[in-house]
């Protein structure tokens, strides 16, 4: 069965071999990568997404675990292995977990860039009244306050 689609960018053949993308303005450009890629052309990238996404795969069976069959060190190392097994695979389920390996990645580095700026020690002393509150926003008058840029 041959039938053509359109994507964004690229013009699709879908043919009995498979899809192949010839792109629309016929230049023979290179693709760009995508994040995952970019991220591992390194072997410590490409290591730390596998670690990642075992982490994952491990999260994802303690919360099989929890909700099902209640034995979250089992289903805390199967997790594990399939996570890393799963993203060595070149196929869907294996550009699935480096996906999330490395958005985890993504979010353990921002945490570590807010909470330097509000961290949570900071936050939990005045609740238990062992330090003052600070105002928020920080400044005397509060109609006047200008927020700074975001980076």
């Amino acid at each position: 069965m041959r039938g053509y689609g359109f994507n964004d960018e690229y013009y699709v053949d879908e043919g009995e071999g498979g899809m192949e993308e010839e792109e629309l303005d016929g230049g023979g450009a290179a693709a760009a990568l995508d994040p995952v890629e970019l991220y591992c052309t390194r072997f410590a990238g490409k290591l730390a997404v596998t670690l990642a996404a075992g982490v994952v795969g491990s999260g994802m069976g303690l919360a099989l675990s929890a909700s099902a069959f209640h034995r979250p060190g089992t289903f805390a190392l199967g997790g594990l292995g399939l996570g890393v097994f799963l993203s060595l695979l070149k196929n869907d389920f294996g550009d699935l977990f480096r996906a999330l390996g490395l958005l985890l990645i993504y979010l353990l580095e921002r945490q570590r860039q807010v909470g330097q700026a509000y961290s949570a020690l900071g936050q939990l002393r005045p609740m238990v009244r062992l330090a003052p509150r600070r105002p928020f926003p920080p400044v005397e008058n509060p109609w006047a306050y200008v927020r700074a840029s975001p980076r």
